[in-house]
């Protein structure tokens, strides 16, 4: 169990409950995202990747188990830290983890144009829009999370 924040901090988890709207905003960016069968794998490796990167213990179990539930090989999910060398992933899941990676740390570097061409040579157009709004929603989630009051018991 990670150990709650100061007492002054927002009850971000029971957000849903008391600003519906915010919870309710949230799951609108990052719902398109989810749904379609064909996309399952590629979220199901981005989203444990962007939770490693945004530090959150909670979000890495959470997805890690999603991923489980869903089929992912487990070998895709015990090696998503290592997507890169690990050789066992497709182009668009590639594409999608180098995209989940350039977007998680964009405070830190610079996304490269050349990362961008990759992404719309291999998405298309939607589901390129679906993938960064499924993905920002995931990270601004887990920072409100992480900045709140919640404590997660793993």
């Amino acid at each position: 169990m990670l150990a709650p924040f100061a007492s002054e901090r927002f009850p971000f988890s029971s957000c849903g409950q008391h600003e519906p709207v915010v919870a309710d905003s949230l799951y609108g960016l990052s719902y398109p995202a989810f749904p379609h069968p064909a996309r399952v794998s590629t979220y199901c490796a981005i989203l444990p990747c962007a939770s490693q990167l945004n530090g959150c213990a909670f979000c890495i179990q959470y997805h890690l188990n999603v991923a489980r539930k869903a089929g992912l090989a487990s070998a895709k999910i015990d090696l998503v830290a290592a997507w890169r060398d690990a050789g066992i992933y497709s182009a668009r899941e590639r594409a999608a983890l180098a995209w989940t990676e350039a977007l998680t740390l964009m405070s830190q570097r610079h996304v490269p144009d050349s990362l961008y061409e990759d992404v719309q040579a291999t998405f298309t157009h939607q589901e390129t829009v679906f993938l960064t709004s499924g993905l920002e929603a995931h990270c601004l989630h887990a920072r409100l999370s992480i900045n709140s009051t919640c404590i997660y018991h793993l």
